[in-house]
């Protein structure tokens, strides 16, 4: 669950909790007006208190229960992955696959050993040598790194006014290598850098 989606979780809360007192003040009223001779000002306290728990209670179980992320599995060209159901697949030029969410993205790229030899470099190389290939395709000097099993490196890139955070993957597969990347605004890296590494692990090629 996102930071967004918890802060719309203690909004509906709120609202419920509104309206559970609205409810009770009625409830209250009416109680009132059958017997206005009765003490009611504990019995509308009491009843405001409770339906304004019960509203609570019910914001909190419906949000958990219907806004909470679940798993989706995707699968493209030979590459499978777990996201969150908050993903979907969408068309991406120069890309195999892209997914999106309201805060993430994710970018697969297949690369058949046959592009590499017919440029005289060896489908053979390691994956911190195919780092060194995209780093140089691209005029950058990224670092390849190793994490929880996975070769990757980090980068950072502005589009249209905004900073963007990368964590890409490198993988082998039976007949291609492929790039995975993960993105968001860098604003919400550190929200989302875990979660890089976990979906990263599920990758099958």
């Amino acid at each position: 669950m996102s930071a967004n989606d918890i802060g719309y979780m203690f909004g509906n809360i709120w609202v419920y909790a509104l309206i559970g007192g609205l409810i009770g003040l009625v409830v209250g009223a009416i109680n009132k007006k059958r017997n206005p001779y009765a003490t009611e000002n504990k019995k509308v306290v009491g009843t405001v208190v409770a339906v304004s728990l019960l509203g609570i209670v019910g914001a909190v179980l419906f949000n958990v229960f219907v806004l909470a992320e679940k798993e989706e599995t995707f699968t493209k060209a030979g590459l499978t992955i777990t996201l969150t159901d908050k993903f979907g697949e969408k068309d991406m030029a120069a890309y195999t696959a892209y997914y999106e969410s309201r805060q993430a993205v994710v970018f697969t790229l297949k690369e058949e050993f046959s592009l590499f030899e017919q440029a005289g470099i060896s489908s053979e190389m390691s994956l911190d040598e195919y780092v060194k290939v995209v780093s140089d395709a691209n005029n950058k000097s990224y670092i390849a790194k190793e994490k929880d099993g996975l070769t990757y490196f980090e980068f950072n890139q502005t589009i249209n006014g905004k900073d963007f955070s990368y964590f890409a993957v490198v993988y082998r597969g039976d007949d291609a290598y492929w790039l995975v990347q993960f993105a968001c605004e860098n604003k919400n890296y550190s929200e989302f850098s875990e979660k890089f590494v976990e979906w990263a692990k599920t990758v099958v090629v």
